[in-house]
């Protein structure tokens, strides 16, 4: 009796799907697209589900007593002193047991997008979908999901949980951006850096300042090489390179700013220190040189100072080590990066130390997925990123998410209540 319950449960549980999904609406499209759900559910029934779907019972026993008492048909006895017996099901009897019944899949979902850092404040993530495959899953699940509309649902979704993963990222990316801002007026900003004689340093104003106000102007442009790595094997690298715009002339400007408003006695002073001590002999000279040397000093003090800015401002060279935010490093990028700054031009240039491709990569990579494993943000969507490969290439302002680039996702079709599952998702996910 137990085999034969357990049997009815089965059969049972075979219909179940198919008879939910003749209930709803009458329109036509919906009642094309419960026909084409109930096509794939019986199909899939037929044809076994695999290790990519499960159909269980959440109470067999129950379900299969249920079934035994609404469905089973009894027949008479030979005898009247015997009691009726079980000998076969009811036509087109189901029962509604509780069950689990879903197919997973997983997508490669290729992408495109780019880094842009064409200046320091405006450096953005953007990565956006192309396309995607199904890569795994029940043959007919995968050519149910090429159907158009099912295709455009699917599309919709990943293109949602990317748009919020970007968001993250740039967040991440942004006070990374800010720390990175601190670290570089600290360093650069110090008075020896545009100046190595003591005695400027007043006559610049406040370094600090002009690198401050001169970091979010600046522009960062990369390039790929290929170079030696520790183990002597060629290994393509990233380069990076930050851009002042026009430090040593903002500097040579200020200087010039500063000696222009300086008190006109301070200016003449010079002149009359020079007249005071040819004075000592010559007093008739000395004053008269005084005077007129005075003089000059207060009407070309700007000229002056253009003239003497550029040789001894700009020509400094700088070296330091920058240490990398920690959540950086768990990230997988390094403890701290080399710079070297110098002046070209008008311009101020910060090298930072050269980067293999793949640790750049794997960062962006790992940073992704953690924008996309927060329980809070992902607990409505029905789609979760589980790996990511960004192929990255640099070129001036830009670091490219290049062709080959991807991020998987795992969905999850729910048999149970397809066509008409709850939530925005087009009635084969359960969402909301």
């Amino acid at each position: 009796m137990n085999r034969a319950l357990a049997a009815v449960a089965v059969a049972s549980l075979s219909f179940q799907g198919a008879t939910a999904l003749r209930k709803g609406s009458g329109a036509a499209v919906e009642a094309e697209g419960r026909l084409a759900s109930q096509a794939l559910v019986q199909q899939l029934a037929s044809s076994g589900f695999g290790e990519d779907c499960k159909i269980e019972v959440i109470d067999p026993q129950r379900c299969a007593e249920e079934t035994a008492k609404k469905c089973t048909k009894m027949c008479k006895a030979p005898s009247p002193w015997l009691p009726d017996y079980p000998c076969g099901l009811k036509p087109g009897c189901s029962v509604n047991c509780r069950t689990v019944a879903e197919c997973k899949v997983r997508l490669r979902a290729s992408l495109t997008g780019d880094v842009n850092t064409e200046t320091y404040d405006s450096i953005r993530v953007d990565f956006a979908l192309q396309d995607y495959q199904v890569v795994r899953g029940h043959q007919l699940i995968k050519d149910f999901l090429q159907n158009t509309t099912h295709k455009a649902i699917l599309t919709n979704l990943i293109k949602d949980i990317l748009v919020d993963a970007r968001g993250t990222v740039q967040q991440r990316l942004d006070v990374w951006k800010k720390d990175f801002k601190g670290l570089l007026i600290e360093k650069l900003g110090k008075d020896e850096t545009f100046g190595d004689y003591k005695f400027l340093h007043g006559f610049v104003g406040n370094s600090t300042e002009l690198v401050e106000a001169l970091v979010p102007l600046s522009s960062m442009s990369f390039d790929t090489l290929q170079l030696a790595n520790a183990d002597g094997d060629q290994e393509p690298m990233v380069r990076s390179m930050l851009e002042m715009p026009e430090a040593r002339t903002y500097a040579e400007l200020r200087f010039t700013h500063t000696l222009a408003h300086m008190n006109p006695l301070v200016r003449m002073a010079p002149g009359f220190l020079l007249g005071a001590l040819t004075a000592i002999k010559f007093p008739r000279t000395g004053l008269a040189l005084g005077a007129v040397s005075g003089g000059l000093l207060w009407y070309f003090t700007e000229a002056l100072a253009d003239s003497l800015g550029p040789r001894i401002l700009g020509h400094s060279d700088v070296k330091f080590k920058a240490k990398l935010p920690e959540d950086a490093q768990k990230l997988g990028a390094p403890e701290q990066l080399e710079i070297s700054a110098w002046f070209a031009g008008t311009s101020m240039y910060a090298a930072m130390q050269s980067l293999p491709l793949n640790m750049v990569q794997a960062v962006l990579r790992n940073l992704a997925l953690e924008a996309t494993a927060d329980p809070e943000r992902i607990k409505n969507m029905p789609v979760k990123v589980v790996e990511a490969n960004f192929k990255l290439h640099a070129e001036r302002h830009h670091l490219a998410v290049a062709a080959g680039s991807y991020s998987d996702i795992e969905a999850t079709i729910d048999l149970s209540c397809m066509p008409n599952c709850p939530g925005p998702c087009g009635g084969f996910i359960r969402c909301g």
